[in-house]
Order: C-alpha cells, then sequence, then structure tokens
C-alpha cells in the first residue's frame, strides 16, 4: 500500500460502510483481512496505527465494544465516530 508512505500521510483509516457495500457483505467481521492489511501498511510505513470504521448501530453499546475490542486486538486504533444525525437508515 504505497499511498501509507507518502510523506503527508500520517494515519489511514478504513470506511467500512462503504466497503461493505461494494463487496456485498454483510458483516464488519469479513472485513477483518483489510483492517490487518492496514495495520501492516502502516506499520511498514512507520506511521500510526489505522483508524477503524465507525459503527453505525449507535444503540448497540455491546457491538460497538466487541468490534473495538476486535479491531483494537488487530492493531488498530481507535474507531471513527460519526454524528447520529448523520447516519444513514441501514
Amino acid at each position: 500500500m504505497s499511498i501509507a508512505a507518502e510523506p503527508t500521510v500520517s494515519y489511514l483509516a478504513l470506511g467500512g460502510i462503504d466497503l461493505q457495500k461494494d463487496l456485498r457483505v454483510a458483516s464488519g467481521a469479513q472485513l477483518n483481512y483489510v483492517r490487518s492489511h492496514l495495520v501492516v501498511a502502516a506499520r511498514a510505513a512507520g506511521i500510526a496505527p489505522p483508524i477503524d470504521s465507525v459503527y453505525p448501530h449507535i444503540k448497540d453499546r455491546d457491538g460497538v465494544r466487541r468490534e473495538a475490542a476486535a479491531s483494537r486486538a488487530l492493531g488498530c486504533f481507535g474507531k471513527s465516530a460519526i454524528h447520529p444525525a448523520q447516519l444513514p437508515i441501514i
């Protein structure tokens, strides 16, 4: 992932919802390969660990905790956040 090595890149972030739609997959867990790849690319480029995608189910606190813990275990640092008013209905 050569973009990670560009001098002005500080971190990588996963746009998981859009990627799920592009890949036609139903679960964020199916993106673990991508998360892992971003972690390796960031490390190789000497930049901060990547930021994982938003968790769009804002009322599912247990779900966001599970997904955050899983992405942290893969080497991601944090998750993106979005204001609830900006969430699409999914």
